[in-house]
């Protein structure tokens, strides 16, 4: 978490996405996501991935939470002045949108 305190410090995000497919060693999932909603007052945090899914419990209900990638990818484009689904998997534009 000192790298997103970092980050939040730096850019000042509107948004922080995270896919989150395993927590820290000893921490709890609910209170490494405690930690993130106290860091993260300013910003929409979105999150993904499995550990998320399969501890809906843990995340706070102001975290808005996505089961699948294509619905946080249509979020993000609706939410973007440079849609992300025009990215491929090697991060080269495809034609279908604008990149990021």
């Amino acid at each position: 978490l000192k790298d997103l305190e970092l980050i939040l410090e730096l850019y000042k995000p509107d948004y922080l996405v995270s896919i989150i497919t395993s927590y820290p060693s000893g921490d709890e999932l609910g209170a490494f996501m405690q930690k993130m909603k106290n860091m993260c007052s300013n910003e929409q945090v979105i999150l993904s991935g499995y550990q998320i899914i399969n501890q809906p419990d843990a995340i706070p209900e102001e975290f808005i939470v996505f089961k699948e990638i294509e619905s946080l990818i249509e979020f993000v484009d609706t939410h973007s002045a440079k849609p992300f689904s025009g990215i491929n998997a090697n991060g080269n534009g495809n034609g279908n949108g604008n990149g990021i």
